[in-house]
């Protein structure tokens, strides 16, 4: 038994939101959310070029989407160091709170990718699916349930698309309560390594 856990608001790699326990490689249970404050977690809010520097100076490469939908814009940026979790914020609204923004994205190392598309059919549950986007594997949970007073205030719902992707050593939690999870996938199909962008301002196109 070999336990994951991937992180949207972690302490420390034993405080996490996501928590999911996986028998590899032969099936992963459907991922639930318990969220934690990761603004205590000895998180900072940062600029993009600072993540980008950080994610640089481990000789990696950060994917950024290059399209978001619905007016979206980066509000907000929040970095752990030890161990490395980037959380990114996007509203329409100028929301800066993971817990409730419209979308998030959670950027954390990836210590065990699915090797093959066939296997990551097999690790996953009933009510989730595997797929390849840009030839990266990714898992789709439609209807992922969360637990967040604030987040159900807002939205009248406890449930939020989210899309799991492997790219390139990192794994990217991708979750929002506005979003279809068709749209999720065109965010990563659109995706681009940092380093293509020249002019941070205006990387963040938006389309209809």
């Amino acid at each position: 038994m070999v336990t994951r856990i991937l992180i949207f608001t972690a302490a420390s790699s034993t405080v996490a939101m996501f928590v999911i326990a996986t028998v590899y490689p032969f099936y992963v249970e459907p991922i639930s959310f318990e969220p934690l404050d990761f603004y205590r977690a000895g998180s900072r809010e940062v600029s993009l070029e600072e993540l980008v520097a950080t994610v640089e100076a481990r000789n990696m490469t950060l994917y950024l989407p290059s399209k978001l939908p619905r007016g979206l814009e980066l509000t907000a940026i929040y970095l752990k160091d030890a161990p490395f979790i980037a959380i990114l914020v996007y509203s329409a609204g100028g929301d800066r709170d993971y817990k409730t923004a419209e979308l998030t994205i959670e950027i954390a190392p990836s210590s065990y990718p699915p090797s093959s598309l066939d296997q990551l059919k097999s690790w996953i549950g009933e009510d989730e699916e595997a797929l390849e986007v840009n030839g990266w594997l990714a898992r789709v949970t439609r209807n992922a349930y969360i637990h967040d007073r604030a987040f159900t205030w807002k939205y009248g719902t406890d449930r939020v698309a989210l899309v799991e992707a492997w790219v390139d050593g990192f794994n990217y939690l991708i979750r929002s309560p506005t979003l279809t999870v068709d749209e999720l996938i065109q965010l990563i199909r659109g995706m681009k390594p940092s380093e293509n962008c020249i002019n941070f301002s205006t990387f963040f196109n938006i389309y209809a």
